[in-house]
């Protein structure tokens, strides 16, 4: 069974390759989901969908990908800015992806 960083990896080198992402722009994936989750997830023990918070240091391509969305594990995925509930200065354009 792949660690949750080994598949986070996986999704990174999908998310490039199918959706002309420049690896540089990627500052973080991850899961918005509870940390005892994680396993359940990457061995498919839950039927659900989790939204993955992506965040770019790139503008253009930020916008893009909330406006076109993208392909993730085959499926045409929608994004949306992510708005953290704390107020947090100066905080980073992150789409949020809903993938499978």
């Amino acid at each position: 069974m792949p660690t949750w960083e080994e598949a986070i990896q996986k999704l990174r080198g999908e998310l490039i390759a199918q959706n002309n992402i420049d690896p540089a722009h990627i500052r973080d994936i991850r899961p918005l989901c509870r940390l005892s989750d994680h396993e359940a997830l990457i061995t498919k023990k839950l039927d659900t969908h989790v939204a993955i918070q992506l965040s770019l240091s790139d503008d253009i391509t930020a916008a893009r990908i909330i406006r076109d969305g993208v392909v993730a594990h085959s499926e045409y995925c929608r994004a949306s800015s992510y708005r953290p509930r704390t107020r947090a200065a100066a905080a980073p354009r992150s789409p949020t992806l809903t993938v499978s």
